[in-house]
C-alpha cells in the first residue's frame, strides 16, 4: 500500500490552470449495490480517471490477501471483492505547480521542472481505508503516507459512540491535527488535536456509512519537482442501524 462547477471553476481549467482538490478523499461505499471508489467533497461526488487509482488491495479477518478485481467504468470505479475484511486504496492524482507561493494563482498540472515560472509543488496522494467487517487486521497500520488507524472495532458501535483512532505520517504518530469526523454529511465536525502518540476521538454521527477524513500537508526535501505531498486519507466503515 505504499504506493485518496461554477463558471469561475470552468473558465479556470480553459486558461489551463487546475486545482489539486487538496479537500477531496476517496472512500469505498456501496453504489448502485456494487462497491464503488467515491472521489468527494462533503456530499458532492466527482468523475475521475480510472488509472489513479494506483493500488486496491484486500484482506481476510485472518489477515490474508484476497483478490480484489478493479472494474473500470469509464469515470469511476468498481470493485469485486466478497468476503473481505478490509479493503485499502490508493489514488495518486499527480504533481501540481504554482508560479505564486500562496498558490492564490492557482495550480497547473506538472512538477516545478515542467512548468514556467513554478515556485512551489506538490503531489496529491489520497488514501482510503474501508473496513467491511470487524477483526484484527482492521485495526493494523498498513504503512501508507499517511492514515487513520483504528484503535478499536469500529463497527461495534452505534451512533453517538466515541472511536479511539491514531493518526500516522510515514508510521510515525502524526500530533496536532484535527479529523473531520463526519466527511461526508458534515465536514465541519472536527476531532480535538491528536497528541503527543497521534491519537484522539472521533463521535461517530452516522447510523450507516461513516467516513473520517484527514488533509495534510507533508514537506519533501531534495525533490526538484515538489515541496511536499498532500495527502488526504480517510478511513470509511459502516454502522449497523440503530433502531428507534
Amino acid at each position: 500500500m505504499k504506493h485518496l462547477f461554477t463558471l469561475s471553476a470552468v473558465a479556470t481549467l480553459l486558461a489551463g490552470i487546475v486545482a489539486p482538490a487538496s479537500a477531496h478523499c476517496i472512500y469505498v461505499a456501496q453504489r448502485h449495490s456494487e462497491l464503488g471508489v467515491v472521489l468527494g467533497y462533503s456530499s458532492v461526488d466527482q468523475k475521475y480517471s480510472p488509472d489513479s487509482i494506483s493500488v486496491v488491495s484486500a484482506y481476510a479477518a485472518d489477515g490474508k490477501p484476497e483478490p480484489v478485481e478493479k472494474i473500470s467504468n469509464g469515470t469511476y470505479v468498481t470493485l469485486a471483492a466478497p468476503d473481505v475484511a478490509v479493503i485499502g486504496v490508493a489514488m495518486d492524482g499527480g504533481l501540481y505547480a504554482t508560479p505564486d507561493a500562496s498558490g492564490s494563482k492557482g495550480w497547473k498540472k506538472g512538477g516545478k521542472t515542467s512548468v514556467p515560472g513554478a515556485v512551489k509543488g506538490l503531489h496529491a496522494i489520497k488514501y482510503n481505508l474501508s473496513i467491511q467487517k470487524d477483526s484484527d487486521v482492521a485495526i493494523k497500520p498498513r504503512g501508507v503516507g499517511l492514515e487513520i488507524v483504528p484503535l478499536e472495532m469500529p463497527m461495534k458501535k452505534v451512533r453517538g459512540d466515541m472511536l479511539s483512532v491514531q493518526v500516522l505520517l510515514d508510521g510515525r504518530p502524526l500530533e496536532g491535527v484535527q479529523l473531520r469526523e463526519d466527511f461526508v454529511n458534515n465536514d465541519s465536525l472536527l476531532t480535538k488535536k491528536t497528541d503527543a502518540a497521534g491519537k484522539t476521538l472521533v463521535t461517530l454521527h452516522d447510523d450507516m456509512l461513516n467516513v473520517i477524513g484527514l488533509e495534510y500537508d507533508a514537506p519533501v526535501a531534495a525533490n526538484p519537482d515538489i515541496d511536499f505531498n498532500r495527502y488526504a486519507t480517510s478511513l470509511s466503515f459502516a454502522l449497523p442501524h440503530k433502531e428507534q
